[in-house]
């Protein structure tokens, strides 16, 4: 049971969950995304040449290519990379897939149904980071 006078805001107070005790103004540390979260922040793009995602929006597999797609920064098209999208039909039995395409001319081809977001991208890192290792060799 409750006690009295501790509900809402003011049980946030009493126990500091998200709320300092004295001005009500949001703690940044209480909604801070957690430093291990499932899902990467950036990705190398630099070396990137082409991207075609095919997926099923509705499919649950679908959920790396989304994801993929969401990390690419805005001025991705206009840097020189090609971006190709396919949205298959809702009754589409073709698994979704992700292939990128390297300056170097490599291509890596993923099945989004048996690869996490995670790994998609430290796949690609790996490659760009050995490309820009040679560059800066080169340099």
């Amino acid at each position: 049971m409750q006690q009295p006078g501790l509900r809402g805001r003011k049980f946030a107070q009493t126990f500091d969950i998200g709320f300092k005790k004295r001005d009500n103004t949001p703690n940044p540390i209480a909604f801070k995304r957690p430093a291990n979260s499932s899902t990467p922040d950036t990705m190398i793009t630099k070396y990137m040449t082409e991207i075609t995602a095919r997926f099923n929006p509705f499919s649950a597999c679908a959920k790396p290519a989304r994801l993929f797609l969401t990390l690419l920064p805005p001025n991705a098209r206009s840097s020189g990379t090609t971006i190709n999208t396919t949205l298959l039909p809702r009754t589409s039995t073709e698994p979704s897939s992700v292939a990128v395409k390297f300056k170097d001319g490599k291509e890596l081809k993923f099945n989004t149904g048996k690869i996490t977001i995670k790994g998609l991208v430290e796949e690609m890192d790996r490659h760009s980071r050995q490309l820009q290792k040679k560059a800066d060799l080169s340099d």
